[in-house]
């Protein structure tokens, strides 16, 4: 059964709601939850307290799912990914759940941001994750997740870990993005006073060698001198200057805007863009050729200059 097209989210708990106009201001009560502009369809509890993290959805009508990420930030909790059909929204059912394996060996929270998206006919969902020291896999970053066969939970597979060694830590927050000149990006918090980017063809092709293509600096100031890097981001397109814009949260409040350019630098290898200031708005240009180039070193990100001829 198709997704009614009055759904638009899913809540934490993995509530499907119906969105109504106009918007009406509303006292909650343990028997009025919510606002007289909202009516629960359907209800799906996934289990205890501060187990449920960020959420997803699709948005194509005959791909009716959600995409939920399960951490411990409580006492219990899995650490994974649910994937919840909402093909009929007043009976919600979970179809598929990825958890890490030895769970309770792995230290701190597990799943944290949760994004899907779309590559020539295949549908995919990548988790992120964080793990601490003294556990296994510290230095997982994200997984990648098939779910092109869905609602079929058999069909769906695992594809890639995108694991960073030099920055254990893992991802907090992820953003997917289509690129204005096709590729699919991954932008992902690390720890350090940068964002990086993945081309994710290169990641689910299994070439992760050369998938980190680009890294976003933050402004330099006293906090990011102390290795603090960016909590969130957006990336969107730019029409009036026919430029891919990165826009993010950086420490002690302020933001930084860089654009990411359709352009190939002049030579192949990957480039990383420097921010002087705060005030300052550089090009991260992201290549398209593959390189073998080594990774920059974790603790003073190359200028774009350094490896590629300024434009």
């Amino acid at each position: 059964m198709p997704l009614r097209p009055s759904t638009r989210s899913l809540f934490a708990a993995a509530a499907t709601l119906l969105l109504a106009a106009p918007a009406v201001q509303a006292q909650w009560t343990p028997l009025k939850p919510g606002s007289d502009n909202i009516d629960i369809l359907g209800h799906i509890p996934l289990g205890p307290r501060l187990s449920v993290a960020d959420i997803d959805m699709e948005q194509e009508m005959d791909r009716p799912y959600a995409y939920v990420a399960r951490m411990v930030y409580g006492d219990i909790g899995p650490k994974g990914l649910d994937i919840v059909s909402i093909a009929d929204p007043e009976h919600p059912e979970v179809l598929y759940e990825w958890r890490i394996e030895n769970q309770d060996l792995h230290m701190r929270t597990g799943g944290m941001d949760v994004k899907h998206f779309k590559l020539g006919d295949r549908y995919y969902v990548v988790q992120s994750l964080q793990f601490g020291q003294g556990g296994p896999n510290p230095d997982l970053g994200a997984v990648v997740l098939d779910v092109t066969g869905l609602p079929d939970a058999s069909t769906v597979r695992e594809v890639a870990r995108i694991r960073e060694p030099d920055l254990p830590g893992g991802f907090h927050n992820i953003f997917v993005y289509k690129h204005s000149d096709g590729r699919v990006l991954l932008f992902s918090t690390v720890r350090g006073p940068f964002a990086h980017v993945y081309d994710m063809a290169r990641v689910v092709s299994g070439d992760l060698e050369n998938a980190l293509v680009g890294r976003v600096p933050v402004p330099e100031n006293e906090l990011t001198r102390a290795g603090r890097g960016y909590h969130d981001f957006y990336v969107g397109y730019h029409p009036d200057t026919g430029e891919d814009r990165f826009y993010a949260a950086a420490p002690a409040a302020t933001t930084s805007t860089m654009s990411a350019t359709s352009k190939t630098p002049s030579c192949g290898s990957p480039s990383w863009a420097s921010a002087a200031s705060a005030a300052a708005t550089p090009s991260l240009r992201v290549p398209t050729a593959a390189t073998s180039s080594p990774r920059p070193s974790t603790s003073t990100p190359r200028s774009a200059s350094s490896t590629c001829s300024p434009h």
